[in-house]
């Protein structure tokens, strides 16, 4: 199983009702960002060949509503098999969106081994009737069509913030962020649960800015990715679990996919300095 694969569509943290351009987000700021999570074993079922999880996430968000958000973001994920085996996946990332979620730039190598497994590279366009449609330069070229329930990385986690300040619980869209074949989203669903006290940031660490997000309205949150055209209709593939800052930073992350159980939870954190709109 490549995880980083699977971690590389959750980390770049849907609606009911279809929502696009920055009308809908026009209170919503993301906060410029370089948060690392570290991966740990939780647990895994009996039947499953996983028997430890170590790793790390680094994802770094630098933008403003004028320039839209670039995304960096590193995972390295190693993980242990029953008889011995091993498997070190290393995926690298980096994407830019316009803060309006209608363009789309994205580059990204996964290597499993040492062995390049995927490299995707290309961009993707929000057209006059909604549709989104996929430009891929790499591995081959070719042009797909999302259609219109189709968002972004960073518009999807816009979404999910304003749909929570409207106490709206489920957000179902397809996400595309440019993985596996670079022109196929995924299927998701969000449930968004009751929000948390401000003053509980639920964590007693040295992480230094981590002070800052003591007052900010959070929400925990179930990010399910589902087969193709079946969310809500089957079981998930996998499942995260994660608390969700009004500013787009997220902590308490937990991945659960079916047969084993990981957490990330966050190691350090730091705020950036935002680029001022002239």
């Amino acid at each position: 199983m490549n995880v980083s694969r699977h971690l590389y569509k959750i980390a770049v943290f849907t609606g009911v009702a279809v929502i696009a351009g920055t009308s809908a987000f026009a209170d919503v700021r993301l906060a410029s960002h370089r948060a690392v999570y570290d991966l740990t074993y939780v647990d895994s079922k009996e039947n499953s060949s996983v028997i430890d999880v170590k790793g790390r996430i680094v994802f770094e968000m630098v933008g403003s509503p004028c320039e839209g958000y670039t995304v960096n973001m590193r995972i390295v994920t190693d993980l242990s098999y029953k008889g011995g085996k091993s498997g070190l996946t290393d995926t690298s990332m980096r994407n830019w969106e316009a803060y309006d979620g209608n363009s789309f730039v994205f580059d990204t190598i996964s290597r499993t081994n040492s062995k390049t497994t995927e490299e995707n590279r290309g961009s993707a366009e929000r057209g006059p009737d909604m549709s989104v449609v996929v430009d891929l330069l790499q591995p081959k070229k070719r042009k797909a069509n999302l259609g219109t329930n189709t968002v972004f990385p960073s518009d999807h986690l816009k979404l999910l913030i304003a749909a929570a300040r409207k106490n709206e619980r489920i957000v179902v869209k397809k996400l595309f962020d440019g993985s596996e074949d670079g022109v196929t989203p995924f299927d998701t669903s969000a449930f968004i649960g009751n929000p948390i006290p401000p003053e509980d940031i639920g964590d007693k660490t040295d992480i230094s800015d981590i002070e800052r997000l003591r007052g900010l309205e959070s929400w925990p949150v179930t990010l399910s990715y589902f087969k193709k055209d079946t969310a809500g209709e089957d079981v998930p593939d996998y499942e995260v679990n994660f608390r969700l800052y009004a500013n787009g930073i997220s902590t308490h992350l937990v991945f659960d996919y079916g047969d084993f159980v990981m957490a990330g939870p966050l190691k350090s954190l730091e705020l950036l300095k935002e680029t001022p709109c002239e």
